[in-house]
């Protein structure tokens, strides 16, 4: 992360930028954005290294945040030997028709009652399937299979 001088017609101020690894692109936050989050434009060099020590510790704070529920949902929610002993038994009863349900299961399934609903313990999801059926219609995104 770092801070950008910028001119404009109103005059000088700084922005911030920083590089996403997830889409390999620049972000700079906006001056509607930094107005929001600081109350003001950033016009001196001293309050854009304060606001720049600022962003760097949300930054810090959220990755943290973002490593400790994956850590944990690795140590509860590991749900894979479930999913690799729906697939076997998938295949005995359904040898030709068993690829649909575990893509169901591993796309759809796991993933509301998992992060949605945050239920680790599979004897309460039935209690959840009318939520499960009202999220399908509503909110779950469509994700298209690929073939091998």
């Amino acid at each position: 992360m770092q801070y950008e001088r910028r001119n404009n017609n109103n005059g000088l101020y700084f922005s911030f930028v920083w590089y996403d690894t997830r889409t390999k692109k620049r972000i700079r936050l906006t001056r509607a954005e930094i107005k929001k989050r600081f109350g003001h434009d950033i016009t001196t060099e001293d309050e854009a290294i304060e606001c720049l020590k600022l962003l760097h510790a949300q930054y810090e704070t959220e990755k943290i945040k973002i490593e400790r529920r994956l850590s944990w949902e690795k140590e509860y929610y590991n749900f894979n030997k479930l999913l690799d002993q729906y697939e076997k038994a998938q295949k005995k009863s359904a040898p030709n028709s068993w690829m649909n349900s575990v893509f169901y299961m591993k796309h759809y399934v796991l993933p509301f009652f998992l992060t949605q609903k945050k239920l680790n313990n599979i004897e309460l999801w039935e209690d959840g399937f009318d939520d499960f059926r009202e999220w399908l219609e509503k909110k779950a995104k469509l994700i298209p299979q690929i073939r091998k």
